[in-house]
C-alpha cells in the first residue's frame, strides 16, 4: 500500500533556530497546525486508493460518473447523435480527460512542495508547515496514481487502446495546468530555473507560489464541487455510486485541506517575512501571468476545461476512428470540424464554469498589494469568450487538416 505520510527530511531533533528577519504571525501558525491535524486525521486518500485498486471497468460502465454536461463534446451535433451507451462512454472519457488535466498540477504540487520547503524550513518555526506539504506531496503522488489507473483502463475497454492519456509532464511543464502549444511556448521564454531557484531560496516567492497554486486549483474546483455534490446526491437516492464518481468526491475533499493550506500561506505567511525586493515581485508577478496564460480559453470538446481545443483536435479524430465510433479518418476530420468550429451548448457550459472560476480567483487575489493591473484584475484569464475560441479552433482545424490529410 502507498504510504500517504512522510517525514520531513530535516533534522526533527533540532528545528534551525527562528530567523531574526521573521515575525511569526502566532494565529498563522496555529491554523497551519489545526490543518495539518485534521489532514492527518483523514482518511480521504485512503478511500481513493481502495476504490481504485479494486476498479474494473465493466462493473462501473452503465452509469454515468459526472453529470451528462461534464461529457465530451456535450451539446454538440455528434453528441445529439449518439446512442445512450456512446453518450455514457463520452462522459466516462470526459472523467478521463478532467483528471488527465489536473495530473501536470499534482506533479506540480509534488516539486514546488519540496522546493518551498527549502525556504521555509531553515527560518525555523514552520516545521509543522513543512510536515503538511510533505504530507499533501504523498497524497498526490496517490492522487496521480487513481487517475491513472482508472483512465487507462477506461480508455483500453471504450477504444482497444489509449488515446488521451499522456506521458507524466516533466516540472516545468506542470508548472502549468495543462500544456498547450501557446503555453509552451511561452514557458520555453520564460526563465524557470529562475523563478524555482528563487523559489528556493527567497520566502517570499516561495509564498507566493501558493497564490498559482490556488488559481489553479480554484479553476478546477468549480467543476470538482459538482462532481462531488452528484457523487453525495446518488448515495442519497440510496442508487449505485460508481467508484469514478466516489474518487471524484474524496479527491475534493482532500484538495479543500490543500486549498486552506494555499490561503494561509499566500495571504497571510507572506506577512511574517520582510517587504518584498522589485525583483521577489517580479518574479511572483511572472508566476501569475504565466498560470492566466493557461486558463484564457474555453474547450468545446471537453466543457469546463479552460485548454485551447488546438490539443484536442487530433485526439478526438483518433477517438472517432476506433471501434467505439468506427469513422474512417475523412469522416473523423469531417466531425472535429463540425463539432469543433461551430457554436453548441459545450460552449456554453464551459463559459458559464469559467465565468465562475473567473469569479473565485479574483475573490482569491483580493489584498495582495504586489500584484501588476494584469494579474490583479485577471485581464487574460477574463478575455475568454465563445467568439474567440471558435476563432482560434478555426485557425487550428486548418492547421490540423492539413496534417491529417496527410496521414490518410
Amino acid at each position: 500500500m502507498m504510504v500517504t505520510q512522510t517525514k520531513f527530511s530535516g533534522n526533527p531533533g533540532r528545528p534551525p533556530a527562528p530567523s531574526a528577519q521573521i515575525v511569526h504571525g502566532k494565529k498563522n501558525l496555529k491554523l497551519i497546525e489545526v490543518n495539518y491535524r485534521r489532514n492527518t486525521d483523514s482518511n480521504f486518500t485512503e478511500q481513493m486508493e481502495t476504490l481504485q485498486k479494486s476498479f474494473v471497468y465493466g462493473e462501473q460502465s452503465d452509469s454515468y460518473w459526472v453529470e451528462p454536461e461534464f461529457s465530451l463534446l456535450y451539446g454538440s451535433p455528434l453528441y445529439e447523435e449518439c446512442s445512450p451507451f456512446q453518450k455514457r462512454a463520452l462522459n466516462h472519457l470526459y472523467w478521463v480527460c478532467f483528471y488527465n488535466y489536473s495530473i501536470g498540477g499534482e506533479v506540480s504540487t509534488m516539486v514546488y512542495n519540496q522546493l518551498t520547503c527549502g525556504a521555509f524550513y531553515p527560518l525555523g518555526g514552520y516545521e509543522t508547515l513543512c510536515r503538511e506539504l510533505d504530507l499533501e506531496t504523498s497524497q498526490e503522488r496517490a492522487h496521480v496514481e487513481a487517475f491513472r489507473n482508472v483512465g487507462q483502463q477506461t480508455e483500453l475497454a471504450l477504444m482497444g487502446k489509449t488515446v488521451f492519456d499522456r506521458p507524466m509532464p516533466n516540472y516545468v511543464e506542470a508548472a502549468l495546468t495543462h500544456p498547450q502549444r501557446g503555453a509552451r511556448l511561452f514557458v520555453q521564454n520564460f526563465p524557470a530555473q529562475y523563478y524555482a531557484s528563487s523559489m528556493g531560496t527567497s520566502p517570499f516567492v516561495a509564498s507566493q507560489y501558493y497564490t498559482v497554486r490556488g488559481l489553479r486549483n480554484i479553476q478546477l474546483k468549480v467543476k470538482e464541487y459538482r462532481h462531488s455534490q452528484y457523487c453525495q446526491e446518488l448515495e442519497k437516492k440510496g442508487e449505485f455510486v460508481p467508484s469514478p464518481a466516489a474518487i471524484s468526491h474524496y479527491h475534493y475533499l482532500d484538495e479543500a485541506f490543500h486549498t486552506a493550506t494555499s490561503q494561509l500561506i499566500s495571504h497571510d505567511l507572506y506577512k511574517d517575512f520582510p517587504v518584498p525586493s522589485v525583483a521577489e515581485q517580479f518574479a511572483a508577478n511572472l508566476g501569475i501571468y504565466g498560470v492566466q496564460r493557461t486558463i484564457q480559453t474555453l474547450s468545446g470538446a471537453v466543457p469546463g476545461i479552460f485548454a485551447d481545443d488546438a490539443d484536442y483536435m487530433p485526439l478526438i479524430w483518433q477517438m472517432l476512428q476506433t471501434p467505439l465510433f468506427g469513422m474512417s479518418a475523412r469522416e473523423a476530420c469531417e466531425a472535429v470540424q463540425k463539432n469543433f468550429c461551430h457554436e453548441h451548448d459545450g460552449f456554453h457550459v464551459a463559459a458559464k464554469y469559467h465565468q465562475r472560476a473567473l469569479s473565485d480567483n479574483l475573490k482569491y487575489i483580493e489584498g495582495l498589494d504586489y500584484l501588476w493591473p494584469l494579474n490583479r484584475e485577471l485581464r487574460l484569464m477574463g478575455s475568454a469568450t465563445i467568439a474567440k475560441s471558435l476563432k482560434n479552433n478555426a485557425l487550428s482545424f486548418k492547421r490540423f487538416s492539413q496534417s491529417a490529410s496527410r496521414a490518410v
